[in-house]
C-alpha cells in the first residue's frame, strides 16, 4: 500500500470518527425535565461518561508506559478515541441506574 493511500485511509477514517463524536455529543449531550432524564443524562452521561473519559485518559498511558509513544501522546490518543465511547457507555449506565431506581420517560 502506498503512503498516499494510507495518509487517504487514515483521514477519512479520522473525519468518521469526528463525525460520529459530533453526533453523539449532538445525541447525548441534552438537558432533563424529569427524574428519569436527570438520572441517564446528568449521572450517566455528564458524570460517570465524561468522568470516566477523563480518567481513563490520564490514567491509562500513565499505568502503561511505552517506549515508542510519549505518554503525552498516548494520552490525547486515548481521549479522542474514547470520548464517543465513554459518553455511550455513560449512557448505558445511566439507563441501568434509571432502570434499577424504576424510573421511565
Amino acid at each position: 500500500m502506498s503512503k498516499v493511500a494510507i495518509y487517504i485511509t487514515l483521514g477519512a477514517g479520522i473525519v468518521a470518527w469526528l463525525v460520529l463524536s459530533a453526533w453523539t455529543v449532538r445525541r447525548l449531550w441534552r438537558g432533563w425535565t424529569n427524574d428519569y432524564q436527570r438520572m441517564v443524562y446528568r449521572f450517566g452521561v455528564r458524570f460517570f461518561g465524561i468522568g470516566s473519559w477523563i480518567l481513563f485518559g490520564i490514567l491509562l498511558p500513565l499505568m502503561r508506559p511505552d517506549d515508542l509513544i510519549p505518554p503525552a501522546l498516548s494520552a490525547a490518543m486515548t481521549l479522542f478515541i474514547g470520548f464517543p465511547i465513554f459518553l455511550w457507555a455513560g449512557y448505558l449506565w445511566g439507563l441501568g441506574m434509571a432502570t434499577f431506581y424504576g424510573l421511565s420517560d
